[in-house]
């Protein structure tokens, strides 16, 4: 069962609302593409992840995406398997070529047209998500399961190859086409219930409450100042911008183009960008109009949730 959905990652939320709102010339632009592209092609790896593991029995297995707790400081694990005889991290790799793991560097080596790349060893990286996972279980003081970690590589055309006299290493970095068969050695590994379905059902519910989404001071990352993005509403067939309110509706000048909803992409794109609350002072200027009451009802239209009333209020940016 699925309690923590996979979605799409906020950052590349933010970098799809920061390339809409800067110039198409910014010489930030190049940086911003290559950080989207990045994170996108990670994501896709938990998405082609989430495929094989909906295969998985959903009355023995409890399935968390992307969750981020805090022990000391802040640990991310991309896939977290919780069964009541195991437990199993696994860290996602959407890379491509050839890899080469040298064993006594201990670094990754991705080999793409006879050219090298280094990156850091993602097994270290999933033993440590381990380490966090088990203090972090135990300061709770909750009965720590055996706690299994693997690297899963999404794409099944990828070469795995290692020095001699490393194969074990296959055991723990594996292609995603053989993920089931490699946990169906863990339930062979680990035949003896260890939890009760209560306890599990406390474990369930204590990660999904102290699960600490990150949201990402974005313009700060790339070093872009607030003054550099482009207000208004953009349009959302040609994705000109500004569109002109009239009579109730948004007008594209360019591509005539009507909407009744292209303000609430505009007021989302002030949320992943500039703060996370908004006054109707600032939205009117974010979408360049200048009726208060019209902002008024376009932000209470949303369903947004809200603090303090009449012209003191403050809407609060939802999850996203």
């Amino acid at each position: 069962m699925i309690l923590k959905e996979l979605q799409e990652p906020i950052r590349i939320k933010q970098t799809k609302a920061l390339l809409r709102r800067i110039p198409k010339d910014h010489h930030k632009r190049t940086k911003i593409e290559d950080d989207q592209n990045k994170r996108t092609a990670g994501f896709r790896g938990e998405e082609e992840l989430a495929y094989y593991l909906k295969y998985l029995n959903e009355n023995k297995y409890y399935i968390f995406f992307d969750l981020r707790l805090l022990h000391d400081q802040p640990f991310q694990i991309d896939a977290l398997i919780l069964s009541p005889s195991f437990a199993l991290i696994i860290e996602v790799k959407n890379y491509s070529g050839t890899l080469f793991l040298d064993k006594y560097s201990k670094q990754l080596i991705r080999i793409i047209e006879n050219n090298e790349e280094g990156f850091p060893n993602p097994l270290s990286q999933a033993k440590r998500q381990k380490q966090q996972l088990k203090v972090w279980l135990g300061k709770r003081k909750i009965n720590i399961l055996p706690i299994e970690y693997l690297v899963v590589i999404s794409q099944t055309k990828t070469i795995l190859k290692t020095t001699e006299g490393n194969q074990q290493i296959f055991q723990r970095i594996i292609p995603v086409d053989q993920l089931l068969e490699r946990i169906a050695e863990f339930e062979l590994k680990y035949n003896k219930e260890i939890i009760s379905n209560k306890e599990i059902q406390k474990i369930n519910q204590l990660l999904l409450r102290e699960h600490t989404p990150h949201f990402p001071e974005i313009l700060q990352t790339f070093g872009i100042n607030s003054s550099e993005i482009i207000k208004g509403v953009q349009c959302p067939k040609c994705h000109s911008l500004p569109m002109i309110r009239i009579f109730g509706t948004w007008k594209c000048p360019v591509c005539k183009t009507h909407s009744k909803s292209a303000h609430q992409q505009a007021i989302y794109d002030y949320f992943l960008l500039i703060n996370s609350t908004i006054t109707n002072k600032e939205c009117r200027e974010f979408l360049q109009i200048s009726s208060q009451r019209t902002v008024r009802n376009l932000l209470i239209s949303m369903n947004l949730p809200f603090s303090g009333t009449n012209k003191g209020r403050i809407y609060h940016r939802p999850e996203m």
